[in-house]
């Protein structure tokens, strides 16, 4: 029997429970002082001021800022510190990035924290990018006549909360994926990595997670794939290298997860989650 199986029959026999975001973490909106001219500081006191510029569209971190904010400023923001998670609720929305400093957040974003108890923060990373998560947000963010998401489609966005240990163990698989994402891997060879048959591994990933491996893994695959699209590859640059089977199985997989081509991507990457 393999480790997570073991953990599986011992924390949650039952299978994994569903819950929405709001009830296991906080989730705010971010907030900008007004005029924020006059809140702006070079002065070494300053609070880190984060903006969609400081964002690198490959990057998992935001480490630095190109502007500070007085501490008056950040009193009348919304204030997050180091491992605290942001989503873009406008052009972008909805893709993560985890804070490596601590720092403030305007309206264009919103802030996820407190979730320690609920969430190991790599798995939360994965989860928020699956398609699954993704295609719910994009339907609720484009319900009205411009694309936003807000707090509240955040907050009731159900998703599967497997206990920290569990996490632990998916993460090595996950990590495993993102070691390997050029190859031209199948769900029998995460399953052979992991100790498991395949119809066992298909079966406690998508329990566990709520999501398919190959949905997984070809979200790993599309970050990669987006990073290469911005570094100024081909479309069929991007698919290549990062392990797609074709262009047009990649393309494909691209529009349905994402709602756009490749193409109109690498155009205006900020304008697309």
């Amino acid at each position: 029997m393999s480790r997570i199986d073991e953990l599986i029959q011992q924390l949650c026999p039952d299978g994994v429970e569903y819950k929405p975001l709001g009830d296991i973490m906080q989730i705010r909106r971010g907030a900008s002082p007004r005029p924020i001219q006059e809140y702006i500081t070079k002065q070494d006191d300053g609070i880190p001021w984060i903006k969609i510029g400081d964002v690198n569209p490959r990057s998992k971190f935001i480490v630095k800022t190109d502007q500070k904010i007085t501490v008056s400023g950040a009193k009348k923001s919304c204030y997050l510190k180091k491992g605290d998670f942001i989503l873009s609720n406008s052009m972008s929305f909805g893709r993560p990035y985890i804070l490596a400093i601590d720092g403030c957040i305007h309206d264009g974003w919103i802030a996820m924290s407190n979730f320690e108890r609920s969430f190991n923060s790599d798995f939360l990373f994965y989860l928020l990018r699956t398609q699954m998560i993704q295609k719910f947000w994009r339907q609720k963010a484009s319900s009205g006549t411009v694309q936003n998401l807000n707090s509240d489609i955040v907050r009731d966005t159900s998703v599967p909360v497997p206990p920290l240990p569990v996490q632990e163990e998916i993460v090595r698989i996950l990590e495993y994926m993102e070691l390997h994402y050029s190859e031209p891997l199948s769900v029998a060879d995460f399953a052979g990595n992991a100790g498991w048959s395949e119809s066992r591994f298909s079966a406690i990933f998508r329990e566990e997670t709520g999501s398919s491996p190959m949905q997984f893994f070809n979200a790993v695959r599309l970050g990669r794939a987006q990073g290469f699209l911005l570094d100024g590859a081909t479309v069929e640059e991007a698919s290549r290298r990062s392990g797609f089977s074709s262009v047009q199985y990649f393309c494909r997989v691209f529009r349905k997860h994402t709602g756009v081509s490749p193409g109109s991507f690498r155009a205006a990457p900020f304008s697309h989650p």
